[in-house]
């Protein structure tokens, strides 16, 4: 196969799930219009949610997987592969969540792309009000159904006062990207 044939082939990552071309259906070139890259993700991008702040710059993107027995080296995986294939775009943060756990990269700096979370939380206190909503142990969520329980929460962070869920956060990380996320626009599946 020759190298633009690939191009528009889909490729998959380490955890089985598809990834788009690497080039998007617009015509933008990114790289030659940098200032375009940190404002808004590429257009092809699998990413699962987008957090816009109240001047439309990307705050955070976020990936819901339903995957359990993960770990920060998995999650690490699942990033590196994501960069390699152009499909994450620069933001503040990037999270990855999992009903078990959930990983944190402070993006504002460039790092490694091998490099693990600069936060881990146990995810299970967190979404266990919304595990007991559903009337679900996290052991029992399919994909689509997490994928509708972290919006939920990315909502509910980003609609409440002060940057502050409704649960209370144990986690400094938490607390800040509850920050963040004031007043954030939340947009799930924005490039799919």
């Amino acid at each position: 196969m020759l190298a633009h044939e690939r191009a528009g082939a889909l490729m998959q990552d380490s955890c089985g799930d598809l990834i788009g071309p690497c080039q998007n259906n617009y015509g933008i070139d990114f790289e030659a219009i940098p200032e375009l890259k940190p404002a808004m993700p590429t257009l092809n991008s699998s990413i699962d949610f987008v957090a816009y702040d109240r001047e439309g710059q990307v705050v955070l993107l976020a990936e819901a997987k339903s995957r359990r027995g993960t770990s920060e080296a998995w999650a690490a995986s699942l990033r590196r592969n994501m960069l390699a294939h152009g499909v994450l775009p620069w933001a503040k943060y990037f999270l990855i969540a999992t009903p078990e756990r959930m990983y944190l990269w402070q993006q504002e700096h460039p790092t490694s792309p091998e490099a693990l979370p600069d936060f881990t939380i146990d995810a299970e206190k967190v979404f266990q009000p919304y595990f007991q909503k559903l009337t679900l142990e996290s052991s029992e969520i399919g994909p689509a159904a997490f994928e509708h329980l972290v919006l939920t929460w990315l909502t509910e962070i980003a609609r409440s006062d002060e940057g502050k869920p409704k649960q209370e956060t144990s986690s400094a990380w938490l607390s800040e990207l509850s920050r963040s996320l004031q007043e954030a626009r939340i947009e799930m599946n924005p490039m799919r």
